[in-house]
C-alpha cells in the first residue's frame, strides 16, 4: 500500500542532501567531540583526518562541502599548507585552532579562509561560522556564474558585431568592384 512506501521526513533527509564536512584535527578526542556536535547539528562528517598530506588526498577524494581544519597537525604538512594545496578544489575552509598569534593568523589569512574559530569555541559559534562560510561560498559561486554568463553574452554580441562588420565591408567592396567594372565598360 502507499502507506508502506511513504517515507518519514528523517528518511527523506538523505546524506546526499546534508552538508558533508571533512574534519582535519590531530587530537582524536577533540575530533570525536566535534563529530558529535556536527552530527547533532545535522551535518554529515565524512571522515576525521589527523595528518596534513592525508587531508589533501581525502579532500580530493571526498570533495566535501567544507573543511574544518586545525592548523597544527601530525606530520610535515600543517593545516595552512593543506588549505593552500586544496585551493583548486574550491572547498571552503574554516580553521579551528588554539593558535591565535599574529604570525599564524596572518599565514592562515593568506589562504582566504571562510572562518577562523579560536579553541575553545562554543557550539553556537561553530554552527554560525559554518553556515556563514557555506553561504559566502555559495554566493561567491553564484556571482562567478553570473559573471561567466555575462562574458559569454558579450562574446556572442562581439562575434555578431564582427560578422556584421565583415558583411558591410564585403558589400562595400562588392559595390566598389561593381563601380570599377561598370566604369571600365563605359
Amino acid at each position: 500500500s502507499s502507506e508502506d512506501t511513504a517515507k518519514t521526513p528523517s528518511e527523506e533527509d538523505t546524506t546526499e542532501k546534508r552538508i558533508r564536512i571533512l574534519i582535519v584535527e590531530d587530537e582524536i578526542i577533540t575530533a570525536m567531540d566535534l563529530t558529535r556536535q556536527l552530527e547533532d547539528m545535522g551535518y554529515v562528517v565524512v571522515d576525521i583526518i589527523t595528518k596534513g598530506q592525508e587531508a589533501i588526498e581525502k579532500a580530493a577524494m571526498y570533495h566535501p562541502d567544507l573543511l574544518l581544519m586545525d592548523i597544527m597537525l601530525d606530520g610535515d604538512v600543517d593545516g595552512i599548507e593543506v588549505a593552500e594545496q586544496t585551493k583548486e578544489l574550491d572547498i571552503p575552509v574554516v580553521y579551528l585552532s588554539a593558535y591565535t598569534d599574529k604570525n599564524t593568523v596572518e599565514r592562515a589569512e593568506k589562504t582566504s579562509p571562510y572562518g577562523y574559530l579560536p579553541k575553545p569555541y562554543q557550539a553556537n559559534e561553530l554552527h554560525s561560522t559554518i553556515e556563514t562560510a557555506l553561504q559566502q561560498h555559495k554566493a561567491g559561486k553564484e556571482k562567478i556564474g553570473k559573471l561567466e554568463q555575462k562574458i559569454t553574452t558579450k562574446e556572442k554580441e562581439l562575434k555578431m558585431e564582427k560578422t556584421a562588420v565583415f558583411f558591410i565591408i564585403a558589400i562595400i567592396g562588392s559595390m566598389f568592384a561593381y563601380g570599377v567594372a561598370t566604369r571600365s565598360m563605359t
